[in-house]
């Protein structure tokens, strides 16, 4: 397991936003670079690439650390609430729009690449991820977020044992509790086990792959309760237990090295 070396922001935050409260994601921005800087030091020169960027919150967060950030994201209104977001503040973000199957995103370009549930609605995911890795200079470091098809609540949505039904019913349950417009905006292709995702990820070229137990240190949950803590304890000492919990935990989480 590695140890802590804490993100430090670079400066204050002051963000005040009628319609969407930034300040509300500051620890969870946070949390997402501690484990990034674990392995990869977070410099100012560091470069770093959002895919799927949504409303924005995190590109202003880099932004506001001053962190050299670009975004991407397929849908034009996540864009232009995005920028009007940054804007009402003063700051101005880059986002670009298309999807990372089909948009060129450069060659060994950024130090940092972070996708934070966003490829389970990326229908050629593979081609998607072959992207992000040739995206990467070497060293580069992906942040991985996404589904994990085994786990007992899925993000997508709260009806249980959601991932593990076949993807027909998945979609008409979908639509009869969301819309048929689901279909076009929020639908997920995939729903990831953990270890399809590893093979993949060692099958393009990563050099090391990096798991949540990897990753995570116990400090990482002190504001959680009292069982939810003993439980980390727990699982924190059995081998065993770990590598089984990879199959339920409510997500797939992975820290890649190019």
């Amino acid at each position: 397991m590695y140890k802590s070396s804490d993100f430090k922001p670079f400066k204050n935050y002051e963000i005040v936003f009628k319609d969407f409260k930034v300040e509300n994601k500051i620890s969870e921005f946070e949390r997402f670079m501690n484990y990034i800087n674990r392995i990869k030091k977070i410099e100012r020169d560091t470069k770093l690439f959002e895919v799927g960027t949504g409303n924005g919150w995190f590109q202003i967060l880099c932004h506001l650390n001053g962190i050299n950030s670009t975004g991407l994201d397929i849908l034009p209104h996540n864009i232009e609430f995005a920028k009007k977001l940054a804007k009402e503040n003063g700051y101005d973000i880059n986002i670009l729009l298309g999807s990372i199957e089909t948009t060129d995103i450069g060659t060994s370009k950024y130090d940092i690449i972070i996708a934070l549930s966003v490829f389970e609605h990326v229908k050629y995911w593979q081609t998607g991820l072959l992207n992000v890795y040739n995206a990467l200079k070497p060293g580069g470091v992906l942040l991985f977020i996404s589904t994990n098809r085994f786990s007992l609540v899925s993000g997508e949505c709260k009806f249980p044992f959601y991932g593990w039904y076949p993807k027909k019913i998945r979609y008409r349950l979908r639509m009869w509790l969301h819309g048929k417009d689901v279909m076009l905006y929020n639908i997920d292709y995939n729903q990831f086990t953990f270890f399809h995702l590893k093979r993949f990820f060692k099958f393009i070229g990563f050099s090391k792959i990096f798991n949540t137990w990897d990753i995570v240190e116990l400090n990482d949950f002190k504001d959680s309760s009292f069982i939810k803590k003993l439980l980390i304890k727990f699982l924190t000492h059995s081998k065993l237990l770990k590598k089984l919990s990879l199959w339920i935990l409510p997500i797939t989480f992975f820290i890649c090295i190019k």
